[in-house]
C-alpha cells in the first residue's frame, strides 16, 4: 500500500528524523531485523529522533487508518517490528544513555541495545538487569519482563524500571511511575508493548563491577547425567550464582580442544556476580565433574554481557519455542538429551534455565512461581533447511508439552495465537484487558503478543 507524497510531506513537516520509503536506497537495509526469516515490506519507516517524532508518527498512522508497528531493537522472533504495508515507528536512532551515579539511575532511549546501556553504566561501576545477548533492544526486553544474569539478585528488567515516558494511542505523551499513571506503569512492566510506545526508560542501577564467568563442556552422550545435576544443584545456590545448561555445538574457543570443537556437547555456563575467590566454592562442584573442556575467567560485567553474542548472529533464520516448567522432571530432561544431538544446525540449541521461584512483584509479569524455563532455539542460514529445522523444533516442543506449564516467557515465544498469550498472563490477563480498553481501545498497538481490548 503506497502512501501519497502529499501525506508523507505533511508528516515530514513536523518530523526531525528520517522517513524511509520503498525505492529509497536505504529501504532494504533499514527493514532488516534480527530474524532472517522475516522479509516484510512496510509502506513507511519513520526513523524518529525525538519523542515528538514518535507522537507525530502515531497520530499520522491513526489519521491515515494505517497499521502501526513499533521497532526498538528488532529482536522479537515473530518479527512484530516490521509489518507489510504498515507504518513503522522506528526508534533505533533514539539510543542515548545517561547515568546518574549518585542517584543510581540509568535513563535510556527506546532504540538502545543492552550493549549501549552496559558500557555506559559500566563506566560508573553500575548495571541494571539486561539481556544476555548484547544486541537485544532494551525496549521489548523490558516490556516483556526481562530475564538476564542479574535477575536472581536484583529482579527482572521490568522490576527495575522506575519511570517511563509513554506515547499513547492518542499521540499524547505521559509519564508512568509509582506516582503518575500508576495503572499504566503496572501494565507496561511485563505486559508487553500493548499499552503505548515507551519513548524513555529510567532504571534503578546497582553496583556491579567484576563477575566470574565459568564454562564447562561434556560430550552430548553424557549430557543427561550432567543436566540432572544442573537441575538439582543450581536452584539452591545464592542469588549471585546464575547458570545455564544447554545442548549445543562446541564453539571454536581457545580453551576448547580441537577434537571437541564442532561436536555436540552439553554446556554449562555459570556467572557469579562477584570476584573469583567468592565464586570458587560454588563453581567447584561443577568442575569436579570431569568436563572435557572448561574455563573460569574473572572479567568486567559488561564483557560478560557479550559472551553469548556469537551464539545469536543477526540475520540468520530463527524459529523458537519456550515454556516454563516447575520441576524439570527426568522425563523432560530425557527428551532434551535425545533431541540435542539431532538438532541439525550448529547454531541451534536447547537451553534449560533456572529462573526461580522468585518473590512476586506487583506488576504485569507472570511466571515467577516456576523454577525452570526451557528455550528451544533453531537457527540456520539456508532457506532450503527451513522444514528440517522447524520440524525438529516443533516436535521437541510437542514432546516437552506434557512437562510444561501453559504459560511462557513473553520474550521467547513467536506468533502463537491469543490462547497462548492469555495463558502466559494467567490470572493477570483480565486486568490487562481492562487497561488495554482504557489506554488503547482501538488496538493501535497490536503488533506484539497482543491483548485484545
Amino acid at each position: 500500500m503506497a502512501i501519497s507524497d502529499t501525506a508523507v510531506g505533511e508528516l515530514a513537516s513536523r518530523f526531525s528524523g528520517d522517513l524511509v520509503r520503498p525505492g529509497d536506497d536505504s529501504y532494504d537495509s533499514t527493514r532488516k531485523i534480527f530474524n532472517g526469516m522475516i522479509d516484510r515490506k512496510p509502506a513507511l519507516i519513520a526513523r524518529a529522533r525525538t519523542t515528538a517524532d514518535l507522537a507525530a508518527t502515531v497520530r499520522f498512522a491513526a489519521a491515515a487508518e494505517l497499521p502501526l508497528a513499533v521497532r526498538g531493537g528488532g529482536h522479537a522472533i515473530a518479527g512484530f517490528s516490521m509489518i507489510d504495508d504498515a507504518i513503522v515507528a522506528d526508534c533505533s536512532l533514539m539510543n542515548e544513555v545517561t547515568v546518574d551515579p549518585k542517584g543510581r539511575t540509568i535513563t535510556a532511549g527506546p532504540g538502545c541495545r543492552w550493549r549501549d546501556v552496559d558500557s555506559t553504566a559500566g563506566a560508573h561501576g553500575l548495571a541494571t538487569p539486561g539481556g544476555t545477548i548484547s544486541s537485544t533492544g532494551i525496549a521489548g526486553f523490558t516490556l516483556g519482563g526481562g530475564l538476564g544474569f542479574l535477575a536472581k539478585k536484583f529482579g527482572l528488567a521490568c522490576d527495575n524500571l522506575i519511570d517511563a515516558e509513554v506515547v499513547l494511542a492518542s499521540g499524547d505523551v505521559v509519564r508512568a511511575n509509582e506516582r503518575e499513571n500508576t495503572d499504566l506503569f503496572w501494565a507496561i512492566r511485563g505486559g508487553g508493548g500493548n499499552f503505548g510506545l515507551v519513548s524513555s526508560f529510567t532504571f534503578q542501577a546497582h553496583p556491579v563491577t567484576d563477575v566470574t564467568f565459568a564454562m564447562f563442556m561434556w560430550p552430548a552422550a553424557e549430557g543427561l547425567d550432567h543436566l540432572k545435576f544442573y537441575r538439582d544443584y543450581f536452584p539452591d545456590t545464592p542469588p549471585e550464582v546464575v547458570a545455564l545448561g544447554a545442548f549445543a555445538t562446541a564453539p571454536p574457543l581457545p580453551f576448547v580442544p580441537e577434537h571437541i570443537q564442532g561436536t555436540e556437547i552439553l554446556l554449562m555456563g555459570v556467572i557469579y556476580i562477584g570476584p573469583q575467590d567468592e565464586a570458587e566454592p560454588w563453581v567447584k562442584p561443577v568442575s569436579d565433574r570431569a568436563p572435557a573442556a572448561s574455563a573460569v575467567i574473572p572479567m568486567p560485567y559488561m564483557f560478560a554481557q557479550q559472551l553469548l553474542d556469537s551464539s545469536a548472529p543477526e540475520g540468520v533464520r530463527n524459529y523458537w519455542r519456550s515454556a516454563f516448567m516447575d520441576t524439570a522432571p527426568d522425563g523432560a530432561l530425557e527428551v532434551m538429551a535425545e533431541a540435542g544431538p539431532k538438532k541439525g544446525s550448529h547454531l541451534s540449541m536447547i537451553q534449560l534455565i533456572n529462573v526461580g521461584p522468585s518473590p512476586e512483584v506487583d506488576n504485569a509479569f507472570q511466571g515467577r512461581e516456576h523454577a525452570f524455563l526451557y528455550h528451544l532455539i533453531s537457527a540456520w542460514e539456508d532457506p532450503a533447511d527451513d522444514e528440517q529445522n522447524i520440524g525438529w523444533n516443533t516436535k521437541l516442543a510437542q514432546d516437552l508439552a506434557p512437562f510444561s506449564s501453559k504459560g511462557a516467557y513473553l520474550n521467547f515465544i513467536g506468533d502463537e495465537g491469543s490462547t497462548r498469550v492469555r495463558n502466559t498472563f494467567g490470572p493477570k490477563y483480565d486486568r490487562l484487558v481492562e487497561l488495554k480498553r482504557k489506554f488503547d481501545p482501538n488496538n493501535m498497538f497490536r503488533y506484539n503478543q497482543n491483548i485484545a481490548p
